[in-house]
């Protein structure tokens, strides 16, 4: 009985509410059925949508208690309705944590039954990242979605399509670090054969970094198929890479850079 009086407190001090029901959950465990109830009530009772951050405060919560599927349902439920059908966060953690759902059975595969559930769960999670993929999200991080959606697309064998959202989504942040080592990754595993592809996408992750351990991977790729036309860039990025302390006192690289005097001298 003492939710009513609490959740229609929400309305005029959702922050108070909120807060009150965190400390909740941080500070007593055997509550936690409780405060699920109560955050429930909360999200029924709302006369206006629920900010966001409640949302994935709440279902962030339920996930700690290793209850991921409980998670899912409580966001995917608010997913299909307005406003947060448009919401990237929404959309992209509902794929994250069917994404967990499918990783959690993978992992325990013991028949068929197992097999059918885990390939229900990846489905599911692909959908949400396609979603996710038609909404606008230049004011959203989706860093982490965009990756495990890759993942997805190569667990589905559709490695082109992965590539192309990888490139895709690396041309929207071409300054960004991981966006571009996403794109090497990928090519290591899937395309380890595409030498002068693998070269050039290196070559641009490395004049973001120059001190990052995929320039040494650059260098060994050019050395071994490369041409003498690659010679003097292979030999400047090598160089710059020795510069920074941190690299200077590894073996591989002053080896490599021997090699590259004997091979083109």
């Amino acid at each position: 009985m003492a939710m009513d009086p609490l959740a229609q407190v929400m309305d005029h001090c959702p922050e108070v509410v909120r807060k009150a029901g965190i400390e909740c959950l941080l500070n007593d465990r055997s509550a936690y059925g409780e405060c699920l109830q109560f955050f429930k009530q909360i999200v029924k009772k709302h006369k206006s949508p629920i900010n966001e951050k409640y949302l994935l405060e709440m279902a962030f919560f339920i996930a700690g208690y290793d209850n991921i599927t409980e998670a899912y349902e409580v966001l995917s439920s608010h997913s299909k309705v307005d406003p947060y059908r448009s919401n990237p966060l929404i959309v992209g953690y509902c794929g994250l944590l069917a994404y967990l759902l499918w990783k959690e059975v993978e992992e325990a595969m013991e028949d068929r039954e197992s097999e059918e559930k885990s390939l229900r769960h990846a489905k599911t999670a692909l959908s949400h990242f396609e979603e996710l993929n038609q909404l606008d999200t230049r004011e959203a991080n989706i860093e982490m979605f965009v990756h495990k959606h890759a993942e997805l697309l190569v667990f589905f064998d559709k490695k082109s399509e992965a590539l192309e959202l990888l490139l895709s989504y690396r041309e929207k942040n071409p300054d960004q670090i991981n966006p571009n080592r996403y794109v090497c990754q990928h090519l290591r595993v899937h395309q380890p054969g595409d030498v002068a592809l693998r070269v050039q996408q290196l070559g641009l992750l490395q004049r973001i970094d120059p001190s990052c351990p995929e320039v040494v991977e650059m260098v060994e790729l050019g050395l071994n198929k490369g041409s003498s036309n690659l010679c003097e860039r292979l030999l400047e990025v090598l160089v710059a890479y020795i510069d920074y302390p941190c690299n200077g006192t590894e073996d591989k690289p002053w080896q490599l850079l021997k090699q590259l005097q004997e091979k083109w001298p």
